[in-house]
Order: structure tokens, then sequence, then C-alpha cells
């Protein structure tokens, strides 16, 4: 497969090729070394086994000057600016050495995304705390249910605007889904998520919720005209 994508890529002109989900000091970083990668990247894994989870952990309290606001689908017209917004706050999770950037979110980028998720079957859930004063949404959390595994709940991004950190609203939108995920579906038997090893606050905060620590992966970079080790 590399021997495949590397042509095309030459041809798009990108400059290096990343594969993120290796898991560390196994067969498949061997490889990668072999193949002439380097790791960039240490992603910790964490999951949230349902049957075993302590659910108290989940009475969280909105913080004061905010109430919370969740669907599945599409945003609510009145804060897809602003789930945006905070969608762009991504920007500032650490990517280590990774060439890889955080995309530029706008409205249109948050429809498109829906839309996608509808395409592939799949049952998005977000839940999102909402300022008072603004009426914008400031803090949000992504889950996302396959059909083919709907034992499995996959959690996507979690961001907090800059200003409104600091309040507990992360730990606050994680635990909210949670407990409806589990409410409504009550078959998943997991949630998983990946963090940058370096987001300690966010492993942290995972953990507060009932998740515990996997094995981590690494993500793994080489040039895509290598002047040594050709494939």
């Amino acid at each position: 497969m590399l021997r495949a994508v590397l042509p095309a890529l030459r041809e798009r002109g990108r400059r290096v090729v990343e594969g993120w989900e290796v898991v560390a000091g196994t067969a498949g970083e061997r490889w990668a070394a072999a193949m002439g990668f380097r790791p960039v990247r240490t992603i910790v894994r964490q999951e949230l086994v349902t049957a075993a989870a302590d659910r108290s952990r989940w009475d969280v309290p909105v913080p004061a000057g905010y109430r919370l606001l969740r669907w599945t689908g599409a945003a609510p017209d009145a804060v897809l600016g602003s789930v945006a917004t905070v969608r762009d706050a991504m920007h500032d999770a650490p990517l280590g050495e990774s060439g890889y950037r955080w995309p530029e979110w706008s409205p249109a980028r948050v429809r498109a995304a829906e839309a996608e998720a509808r395409a592939q079957g799949l049952e998005q859930r977000v839940v999102v705390a909402v300022e008072e004063r603004t009426g914008d949404a400031v803090g949000l959390t992504e889950v996302c249910v396959h059909p083919r595994r709907p034992d499995w709940g996959y959690q996507r991004d979690t961001a907090v605007v800059a200003a409104h950190r600091g309040r507990g609203l992360g730990r606050c939108v994680k635990a909210h889904m949670a407990r409806w995920l589990l409410d409504e579906r009550p078959a998943v038997a997991r949630i998983s998520t990946t963090t940058g090893a370096d987001n300690a606050h966010m492993i942290r905060v995972n953990r507060e919720v009932g998740y515990t620590t996997l094995p981590s992966m690494i993500a793994v970079q080489r040039d895509v005209n290598p002047s040594t080790r050709p494939v």
C-alpha cells in the first residue's frame, strides 16, 4: 500500500507521509522503522468500560453561567457559528513534531462534516456548553457510534474556547455525554478516545470521568522522497 500511495503523494507535491495508529513496541513500530519512518508524536489511548464504570463520576454540575445543549446529527442553526469557533479551539492541542495541522472550521465545514457522518451511517452525538450571557457554544464534545459496531462509542473532538478554560467545562460535557449515551444506548460496552501524550489536562479529565489508559500509540513520519531506504 505504501508503494502505491507514494507516487500519488509525489504528484500532489506532498513532502511527508504520516501514520497515526502504530501501537508502541509492536511489530508495526518495527516495520515503520524499517521503512524509514521516525516517531513524531506519542498518543495516549484511553477507554471507558461501561460495565465497570463508576457512574457517580458523571454527576458533574454545570458551572454557573452556562447551560448544556445536546443533539444527534445536525447542530441547531442558533449555535452553528459558535460550534465552528469551538472546533477551531482544537488548534491549541499539541501535535508534537507531527506535520499535521488541524483544519480551519467554518459553519459550512461543520455542515459538510455532519453530512459526511450521515453518509457513513454514523450516529453523531454532540454535547456543548453554552454561555448564558451570549448564547454561544464555548465547549464541545462529540461521540460517534458506527452501525457495524453498536457496542463501541468513538470519542472524537473535545474542546473548550480559551477564554472559558479552567472552569470544568471539559469534564462537564464529557460526563454528560457518557450518561446520555448509556441511557439511550445501553449496549455500548466501551467508549474509546485518543489524546496527545503532552495534553496532560485532557488525559486527567478522561480519568476523572472513568477512562483507563491502554498501551500508547505513536505517529510516525517519513519523507515522501527519502534520500535513503527507498520503498
